[in-house]
């Protein structure tokens, strides 16, 4: 009886253990210095492309990766932690933040391991109704340890601090160009019948507007792959190198060519390197090799794969929104509009290059 209780106690042990493994928790236990702000915090406004969490954590001897949450709602927990580091002006005018990233994540490099966190905060303020914007900031924080895990708080403080000091040097330096901010726009204007103007670009919203950020002197190199994938990824993936030092933390999500578009992987995945487009149109269609684990864990997007072959990735650019596609989904994804294509896919031999062939005559036929 003894023997059957301690195994049963073990066994509840462990059932427990695996569910905390499911996800990571973020606590903000880390000391901050508040200074007094030129303006009135009115609140956050969370307009990221993901909502479900804030990135992803590595936990347990595996460093197995989980999501990363936050222990309340995200525009709740982040007002709470912008009122700890500025003490409000009441007197002043009142100023909105609105959140376009936050996003934790966590790179193996040995024995160590490096904390990174990003954030993008749009600055805006209400005048008769309407809204306008003061300028968007981005902020990267890194660090570097053993066990980077328990530092995310610190970062996100360090993060969010950054983009607000930014804001108040522009307000002193004068701010920049104020533009009407559509606080309820939920489509993004994006002309897909050309490539975007010829930069870099903090998102996906700069780049539908084509307005690209100051220029830099940047080089793109093509990542080395494994040599039996060589002829169907080779080219797929690049890194980018940005010359002029001073600038390599400034945050790129997109980069175009004028021909081309070149998109950042951490729009649906951990890694950090960039994808060239192999089509343009209404849905942008990229190709890449990556661990279902990439996506499925660390940002919960729709369509994720269970192997590490070469996959198809699309840009919708009528919201901004990545999209993994499949045999499995990619009837769902058609739907009943689109009958002739699905019906032709099934007819192939469902492989990636049919999936590509689906999207070119998707393109083809709502162009026309």
């Amino acid at each position: 009886m003894k023997s059957l209780l301690t195994a049963s106690m073990l066994l509840l042990f462990c059932n427990l253990s695996t569910a905390q493994k499911n996800f990571y928790t973020i606590k903000f236990k880390a000391s901050v210095k508040q200074f007094k702000a030129s303006f009135n915090f009115a609140g956050v406004i969370d307009r990221r492309l993901v909502k479900e969490h804030v990135g992803y954590a590595r936990i347990g001897i595996n460093n197995r990766i989980v999501p990363a949450w936050l222990e309340g709602p995200f525009e709740e927990e982040m007002a709470k932690q912008v009122e700890r580091i500025i003490l409000s002006d009441e007197q002043a005018e009142d100023i909105y933040f609105v959140f376009h990233e936050m996003n934790v994540n966590e790179q193996l490099s040995g024995m160590s391991e490096k904390g990174i966190c990003r954030a993008e905060i749009e600055f805006i303020k209400q005048d008769n109704g309407i809204y306008y914007s003061l300028g968007s900031f981005s902020s990267e924080i890194q660090g570097k340890g053993l066990d980077v895990t328990g530092g995310h708080d610190k970062r996100i403080l360090q993060a969010l601090e950054a983009c607000i000091i930014e804001f108040e040097k522009s307000r002193k330096d004068g701010n920049p160009v104020v533009e009407v901010f559509d606080f309820e726009e939920t489509t993004a204007p994006y002309d897909y019948t050309s490539a975007p103007v010829k930069g870099m670009y903090s998102s996906f919203a700069k780049m539908g507007k084509n307005e690209p950020m100051e220029d830099f002197d940047i080089q793109f190199s093509r990542i080395r792959i494994n040599s039996k994938h060589k002829n169907k990824a080779e080219g797929i993936k690049y890194n980018l190198k940005i010359l002029n030092k001073e600038d390599k933390k400034k945050r790129i999500m997109f980069i175009s060519n004028g021909t081309d578009i070149f998109m950042h992987a951490s729009r649906y995945s951990y890694f950090q390197y960039y994808l060239k487009s192999k089509h343009l149109g209404r849905y942008i269609y990229f190709e890449d090799r990556f661990p279902s684990q990439a996506a499925g864990m660390a940002f919960g997007l729709t369509g994720t794969i269970a192997s590490n072959k070469l996959r198809s990735i699309i840009l919708d650019t009528s919201n901004g929104k990545v999209i993994l596609l499949n045999k499995n989904n990619l009837s769902g994804f058609l739907g009943e509009e689109h009958k002739e294509i699905t019906k032709a896919f099934a007819k192939s031999k469902k492989k990636t290059e049919d999936v590509e062939a689906a999207i070119v005559a998707l393109n083809k036929k709502i162009q026309n």
